[in-house]
């Protein structure tokens, strides 16, 4: 993250005032003018895209083959997943590193050979990820929580044993599929089997990566920048800090992508939510659930994802807004209120798969 060098007078009296007033315009021009500072990035012909939280998390077991070739089947987009490495240096995908929740043993996956994990639970438990009952939320805060209208996984799918799959099994059966990759944790080993995978099955071009880890992140983008980053925890609370400052127009940006929770739902039922966190998603809401913010974004090429949003009244918000994806755990659900919305939605312009 580079800022633009501005020389900044020296003054005193009125004068204070007058700078002021100088860098709020300055900065608001910027901020709805970008190109006037930053290159105009060169933008794919579509503006968005669906994309599958762990392979539709709500409609089949999540990252398995099983979510990901249903996620296929009706046309998602992208497939967002999440990977660990094994104690014998296999990738696997799986958002918990913990064994408990996903396949009921208590063991990590860094600390057992792939060939010893044990296959996925019939029915698993949510994680902070996935809860949807204001029951949950009581008990943890989640991104896809209080839902009033919840599909059931499919039953066929629940009643199929499922191990952890490969990340390389996927790379190999979903050649096509863009995928939007979370690295879970800061492990060299992890890091450097991900970039070679990718640039092995030239990925480059279909795949966004990153982690919450700003660490991960930045070893990710050294080992190949040729591939789409987006934010980390970190460079979050920065973007915050430079839209609160109104400093946000004179940085530049290594990451392509803004991914970022949408917290409507979670602030009406505040009543359940931890203080500081509550006060985390108000700002958020009010800097980064706005028009504007996206607008600028994308005027500088970063597209913006918001996740993980799974009603009819959440897809309308964000697509009004002019997100470029949603990240959701029912694609079905959302790739049908697309198709039934095209005349209140006819901006948007989705991947033709032909």
């Amino acid at each position: 993250m580079n800022m633009v060098n501005f020389g900044l007078p020296n003054l005193s009296g009125y004068g204070f005032y007058l700078s002021i007033g100088a860098y709020a315009t300055v900065s608001l021009i910027f901020y709805y003018y970008p190109n006037l500072l930053h290159r105009k990035k060169i933008l794919k012909e579509h503006n968005f895209v669906v994309v599958s939280h762990r392979g539709g998390s709500g409609e089949h077991k999540e990252n398995t083959v099983s979510a990901f070739e249903h996620s296929e089947r009706i046309g998602t987009d992208v497939i967002e997943l999440d990977c660990h490495i094994t104690k014998d240096g296999q990738v696997v995908v799986s958002h918990d590193n913990n064994l408990l929740r996903l396949c009921g043993v208590n063991k990590l996956i860094s600390e057992t050979n792939y060939d010893e994990l044990p296959d996925l639970l019939e029915e698993q438990g949510d994680d902070i990820f996935m809860q949807k009952s204001a029951d949950s939320l009581s008990r943890t805060v989640s991104s896809s929580l209080i839902s009033n209208s919840i599909q059931r996984r499919s039953q066929e799918d629940c009643k199929k044993p499922h191990k952890i799959p490969l990340l390389e099994d996927i790379f190999k059966n979903f050649p096509n599929t863009p995928i939007n990759l979370d690295v879970k944790l800061n492990n060299d080993n992890l890091i450097q089997k991900v970039s070679e995978m990718v640039a092995k099955y030239k990925r480059e071009n279909i795949t966004v990566w990153g982690s919450f880890n700003e660490k991960v992140t930045k070893k990710l983008f050294k080992l190949n920048p040729n591939v789409g980053i987006y934010f980390s925890s970190a460079g979050c609370a920065k973007l915050l800090f430079l839209m609160i400052s109104g400093l946000l127009p004179f940085f530049r940006f290594k990451e392509t992508h803004l991914e970022i929770i949408m917290p409507n739902r979670i602030l009406k039922n505040r009543r359940l939510i931890p203080r500081g966190y509550i006060a985390l998603m108000i700002l958020i809401k009010t800097f980064f659930i706005r028009k504007s913010f996206v607008e600028h974004l994308k005027k500088r090429g970063i597209l913006v994802y918001y996740w993980v949003l799974n009603e009819e009244e959440e897809f309308k918000h964000a697509i009004e807004i002019g997100v470029n994806g949603i990240i959701t755990d029912y694609p079905s659900r959302l790739i049908h209120y697309l198709r039934d919305n095209k005349h209140v939605h006819s901006h948007i312009v989705r991947p033709n798969k032909n």
